[in-house]
């Protein structure tokens, strides 16, 4: 039997996991986003560059996403973003069993990552061993205020990387 006091301890425990809620990725738009994702791209061995991301507009009505879309060959790169303008998700897609395409998706994750502004700690703990077919990692990103989680599955037949955050 359960004592008051540890049962009181288990809920405060608990309670903060619980009531994380998902948050926007970034407090940048779309635009600006890809800028800063251009910044980091600049500095790679080669430099490479992202194209000015295209409105592609919200999927439904209701829907509480505008979507604006860029990316590299055999990856296309979505960013979501909320009624206030600022990224609350993104997907990166490239067709399964194509080696290019998986290059430059974990690129523009990588990049992504770091336009969100993990510090190199912060981005090992998402990336060390993880990009495997199916994964699940998360990390606290102290420069954002939030908890950042990577996922990667496949989708029919393509590999979906997804960028998402948490409060908590």
């Amino acid at each position: 039997m359960m004592t008051p006091l540890l049962l009181v301890l288990c809920m405060l425990i608990m309670m903060p996991l619980a009531s994380a809620k998902m948050v926007q990725v970034s407090d940048l738009g779309a635009y600006r986003f890809v800028e800063r994702m251009n910044f980091f791209a600049k500095a790679l061995d080669p430099p490479v560059s992202i194209d000015e991301p295209l409105h592609v507009g919200m999927m439904r009505p209701d829907s509480p996403y505008d979507i604006y879309a860029t990316g590299q060959k055999y990856a296309v790169l979505s960013l979501f973003c909320n009624q206030a303008g600022y990224v609350s998700k993104i997907t990166i897609q490239t067709p399964l069993n194509t080696k290019e395409g998986w290059h430059n998706a974990t690129r523009l994750c990588a990049l992504a990552v770091a336009a969100i502004g993990a510090s190199k700690s912060e981005f090992e703990v998402l990336f060390n061993k993880r990009l495997a077919s199916r994964h699940s990692s998360d990390v606290w990103c102290a420069a954002a205020n939030r908890r950042i989680i990577l996922q990667t599955y496949p989708f029919k037949s393509t590999a979906v990387l997804r960028i998402t955050a948490y409060d908590q």
